[in-house]
């Protein structure tokens, strides 16, 4: 829990790195610490796609990986709100649109 609130920290101070590296800890530990237990895994891999995309460079491929899994988690009956899905596309959007990049797999 503490990493998730770390990562969270991180982002809102724009060191979106260190928010990844957080949140990516976070996700490691969610299966064997009973208090991470408590944090929903799909949100945090939308909140870690987020800082994917607004990294600079943003990090396309481990963004979309992690979006999928969170809209994957949400359409297998988890609790994932809207918000973190929107703000996800939201964020490719806005890193493909200031890099000029096609973020669209075909």
């Amino acid at each position: 829990m503490a990493l998730f609130r770390e990562g969270e920290n991180y982002c809102r101070l724009g060191d979106f790195a260190k928010g990844a590296g957080c949140w990516k800890n976070c996700l490691k530990e969610y299966r064997s610490d009973p208090v991470a237990r408590n944090v929903n895994a799909g949100e945090v891999q939308g909140l870690l796609a987020q800082c994917y995309f607004k990294m600079s460079p943003p990090a396309f491929e481990k963004g979309m990986e992690n979006l999928t899994s969170c809209v994957t988690s949400r359409y297998k009956g988890r609790r994932i709100t809207d918000a973190v899905i929107t703000n996800g596309f939201l964020a490719m959007v806005d890193a493909a649109i200031k890099t000029g990049k096609n973020a669209v797999r075909r």
